[in-house]
């Protein structure tokens, strides 16, 4: 059965008193009368070290009652105050054994106190450790540096961005490694880092090898273990995204100027048959401008007849059946007019569901001898 520790704090006096009774009585013979009570200050001493100041007054009351009942004349008499020489000793025992209780009790708070920041010391330590073993295996890179002074931490996703070594960087002045073009003078640059404390954007830099790179850049200003200002800067090579960027765009406007120059109607079509692009070409066909297409479907637009035909093709279409379709139809022009033209369809889908998007149609108008007009659509 587990012993409260109070109850233990209170016991240890006892059992060290009785212990220091039983020496005493030993050395009975040899010590006489003399120095009564000097053996019970280890007691005190051993009790305010095991259980705390509290347990050293308990120790000296327990001393104090006992020396003085088994050791002082008139012996178990307890007569403490019959000689004025007893009292005096009683007095400087109780003396001792505050100030014997009061140092232990001292020792035993530096004691915790020292295991206390022992673990913290330990726990940070261990943090510091965990920390610096993520940051040497991430794949961005990270410098620690000085501002306006040298490179003090340089891990291995910077070795393999930059392609130089921790020991080959550290210690290089951050002006010089890496290369680095900013987005406007460094000494603005510096200044703006100063005033807010962070900065983020892109940069560009070079290499070992000379290839240069953008890199998404973060910079803090942090405070170090000895009260230095430090820079903690993070890199990531979005190189490849900038280039894919650019190449989309390249894409787009090649895209853009083939559809609007080309000798044939182009547009994109919804699902639902509304005009979501045209081209001038297309609006020449139509008669329509821009805007009075967009604000129309292709069945507004398509004869009557054929619109059966159209939406046998479309199912088709978008059932998987076939990956084009292409058909001679006719359309009823702004001014009623008939136009025969021959339309080419294809359906966009989704790149990762693979759901329908919208169609492309290409449509090239059918020259005829003589224009037809809807008369149906001039009455209406």
């Amino acid at each position: 059965m587990d012993v409260p520790r109070p109850l233990l704090r209170f016991a240890a006096p006892v059992l060290a008193v009785a212990c220091i009774v039983l020496v005493r009585l030993f050395l009975d013979p040899l010590l006489g009368e003399n120095s009564p009570l000097l053996l019970f200050v280890v007691a005190v001493a051993l009790s305010a070290c095991y259980g705390g100041f509290v347990a050293g007054l308990w120790a000296t009351f327990l001393s104090a009652v006992t020396g003085t009942y088994l050791f002082l004349p008139p012996i178990r008499a307890f007569a403490p105050f019959a000689e004025p020489y007893d009292a005096v000793r009683l007095l400087l025992f109780a003396v001792v054994g505050l100030a014997v209780s009061g140092i232990a009790e001292a020792m035993r708070a530096a004691r915790r106190q020292a295991a206390v920041t022992a673990a913290a010391l330990r726990e940070s330590e261990e943090k510091a450790r965990r920390q610096a073993s993520l940051l040497a295996q991430t794949h961005d890179a990270i410098l620690i540096w000085e501002p306006g002074a040298a490179i003090t931490y340089w891990n291995r996703g910077a070795e393999q961005l930059y392609g130089y070594s921790p020991d080959e960087a550290i210690g290089q002045r951050r002006s010089e490694l890496p290369v680095t073009r900013y987005p406007a003078p460094r000494e603005e640059f510096a200044a703006i880092l100063e005033r807010r404390g962070e900065w983020r954007g892109e940069l560009t830099q070079s290499t070992r090898d000379g290839r240069q790179i953008v890199v998404d850049s973060r910079q803090v200003l942090v405070q170090g273990p000895d009260g230095q200002r430090l820079v903690l800067e993070t890199n990531r090579d979005i190189t490849e995204q900038r280039q894919t960027d650019q190449a989309l765009r390249e894409s787009e406007q090649r895209f853009r100027i083939i559809f609007e120059q080309a000798a044939i109607g182009l547009a994109l079509v919804g699902l639902d048959g509304r005009w979501l692009r045209v081209n001038d070409r297309l609006c020449q066909i139509t008669g329509y401008t821009p805007s009075e297409l967009l604000a129309r479907t292709f069945q507004q637009i398509t004869h009557p007849k054929d619109l059966s035909a159209d939406a046998d093709e479309l199912r088709r279409l978008l059932a998987g059946d076939v990956a084009t379709c292409a058909l001679e139809k006719r359309w009823i022009r702004a001014d009623h007019a008939i136009v025969r033209i021959h339309l080419t369809l294809s359906l966009l889908r989704d790149d990762v569901t693979g759901e329908p998007r919208h169609f492309i149609a290409a449509i090239q108008e059918i020259a005829t001898p003589e224009p037809q007009r809807d008369e149906a659509g001039q009455r209406a």
